[in-house]
């Protein structure tokens, strides 16, 4: 989100977890400086919204893994073996 929010911009995030929120705004508190915490009700629910300030402080560029079409990963899902007993929902006889 820093990356793309210029100096001065204003993110306003909802949450329930204020705690998980909170550190990781402290992990990230050279991009964004945190102007106040609104605790809200939504329906009996608690929740929090953060109002937050981009700094000038540069964001670093996230570095993106990418996956070749020729060579997928190992780790795909199986394929189905193709076996009629092994069939899930009507066949054409059934329907």
């Amino acid at each position: 989100m820093a990356r793309t929010a210029r100096p001065g911009a204003r993110a306003c995030l909802l949450t329930e977890d204020k705690t998980s929120l909170i550190k990781a705004i402290q992990t990230y508190g050279k991009l964004w400086q945190r102007r106040f915490i609104l605790s809200i009700n939504i329906g009996g629910l608690s929740g929090f919204v953060f109002v937050l300030i981009r700094t000038t402080a540069a964001a670093q560029k996230a570095s993106a893994a990418t996956v070749s079409v020729d060579n997928p990963p190992e780790n795909t899902l199986p394929q189905n073996s193709g076996s009629p007993d092994k069939q899930v929902g009507p066949t054409a006889e059934e329907s």
